[in-house]
């Protein structure tokens, strides 16, 4: 529901925020995050929409974000429930610094922040690709999220 990013997903998805399974409410809060963030600084020309597009312009809007994604996205062609958290470390491996991997290191590692802004800084880190956001990614595994590992 977070990568169609329709609004009108939101109530359905605020009413499992507080489900039982820790995996249900993390998936339902990192799509709702998502569907902000595509409203917001993260997909500017869908914040005019003003009600929820008929089918075949959900289609074709599907469409144009898929085609976005995928040049933001160039090395990989997954669709990702959060986006890298910096355009400027979306690129080539080995184009960030030591100290910018660490930032984002401690920014995954993090359990103090929104499941959403984590995930944005793993996509980093995958994006960079680096023997030392490797390691970094690596270090999530500690998590004690089973959808976070």
């Amino acid at each position: 529901m977070g990568a169609i990013s329709l609004t009108a997903s939101l109530s359905v998805l605020k009413g499992y925020l507080n489900d039982s399974n820790r995996t249900v409410r993390e998936t339902c809060d990192i799509a709702i995050a998502k569907i902000e963030w595509d409203r917001s600084e993260g997909q500017r020309h869908l914040a005019s929409i003003t009600t929820e597009p008929p089918f075949a312009a959900v289609s074709a809007l599907l469409r144009a974000t898929a085609s976005l994604t995928l040049t933001i996205f160039r090395i990989y062609t997954s669709v990702d429930p959060a986006p890298p958290t910096s355009g400027l470390l979306a690129g080539k491996s080995g184009t960030a610094t030591v100290s910018s991997v660490e930032e984002l290191r401690l920014k995954l590692l993090d359990t103090q922040l929104a499941l959403f802004e984590r995930y944005r800084a793993m996509f980093a880190l995958r994006n960079i690709g680096s023997p030392l956001a490797v390691d970094a990614l690596a270090a999530g595994f500690s998590d004690d999220s089973a959808l976070f590992k």
